[in-house]
């Protein structure tokens, strides 16, 4: 059995998974900042695999999920080690999610992330003393070139 904390789902950083389990006494479990996560820390339990704690996560949802989609949405920390109890250890496969996907929080998938087609527009801002030269990066070059135009002081606006 080895004793481990299960925090989740609404964590701020789901790109590994919706829930994070960390070995008990882990000293990452002091980045999990906020009272949200003090019941999750002080109630630890004990498993004996990955599975069991996929199981244990997804128990609402084990008609609908497969054990891959369960294990997909749960990131194991590194410092979790499963002891069995003939006395070998094994430690879980870390998730790692593909070159240009995304973890799809709460289903257990990856998906190919969106993406976006982006444009640079260029312009100076200037006054009668000086002028700056800026760039931004848009998803949406009509509008804010509509912006840009509408706005004081802005000059040599050009679409990249």
């Amino acid at each position: 059995m080895t004793s481990v904390v299960i925090l989740g789902p609404n964590l701020i950083n789901q790109s590994k998974g919706a829930y994070h389990v960390h070995k008990t006494g882990c000293r990452n479990l002091g980045s999990y900042y906020g009272a949200e996560h003090n019941a999750d820390k002080n109630n630890p339990m004990d498993f004996d695999s990955e599975s069991e704690v996929a199981h244990f996560v997804f128990a609402d949802f084990e008609d609908e999920m497969s054990e891959a989609d369960m294990l997909g949405d749960i990131y194991f920390h590194n410092c979790v080690v499963f002891e069995r109890e003939n006395g070998m250890v094994h430690k879980p496969a870390p998730n790692i999610v593909p070159e240009g996907h995304v973890v799809i929080p709460g289903a257990g998938i990856t998906v190919p992330a969106k993406k976006e087609e982006t444009m640079t527009i260029t312009f100076e801002l200037y006054n009668e003393d000086m002028f700056l030269s800026l760039e931004i990066v848009t998803s949406d070059p009509e509008n804010t070139l509509a912006v840009l135009e509408s706005a004081p002081n802005v000059r040599n606006i050009k679409l990249h």
